[in-house]
């Protein structure tokens, strides 16, 4: 059992494992950084942006802070193999 803060309320989801699929290109690039500077928010945004240019809040430079901002990207695209693998159920109330 998994929760997220991600569904509303009383939704539950149930997933049959076998029946994913992942198709995964070429291994992870993983990059380190000590002078970036980062969007600190769950909406992203470019930095500064627009013009006149509009600053992205709140901002944080790893310089500054004397830390590394480690970045992974790996190209991954789930599927189904079948519609059945996956079923929810909303306004639950157990």
């Amino acid at each position: 059992m998994l929760t997220s803060a991600s569904l509303a309320t009383g939704t539950v989801i149930a997933v049959a494992l076998p029946v994913l699929v992942a198709a995964i290109q070429s291994a992870p690039q993983i990059d380190a950084g000590r002078e970036v500077a980062m969007h600190m928010s769950t909406t992203p945004a470019d930095i500064v942006s627009g013009s006149p240019g509009v600053v992205a809040s709140p901002v944080i430079s790893t310089y500054q802070t004397d830390s590394v901002a480690l970045r992974l990207r790996w190209p991954i695209t789930w599927a189904r193999r079948d519609a059945r693998g996956a079923a929810w159920m909303s306004s639950v109330n157990w």
